[in-house]
């Protein structure tokens, strides 16, 4: 399944290089966004919601120049250890 997160780019980064547990391969850190969500709640109060997500490679030149702007970026999304995890497809 995928879906869209709508929300103003916060910042991106590249993550550290990591070690391939099965290979013992060091591979390069993949690039993440941290994308900022408003939202309205029943009481009136605003809330942000922060998703950060990894970005495929061929996609950072979409994003570099975004950082303050509002963006809608397709993903997917896992469950790991009971949290989710979304990746930018």
């Amino acid at each position: 399944m995928k879906l869209i997160i709508e929300g103003q780019i916060n910042s991106s980064y590249k993550g550290d290089d990591y070690t391939d547990k099965s290979t013992g391969e060091v591979k390069q850190g993949k690039f993440y966004l941290e994308i900022i969500r408003t939202r309205k709640l029943k009481n009136g109060s605003i809330k942000n919601d922060n998703f950060y997500m990894s970005v495929p490679d061929e996609k950072i030149p979409m994003y570099k120049d975004k950082i303050g702007k509002t963006v809608q970026v397709e993903c997917s999304y896992y469950v790991r250890d009971k949290q989710v995890v979304f990746m930018g497809i």
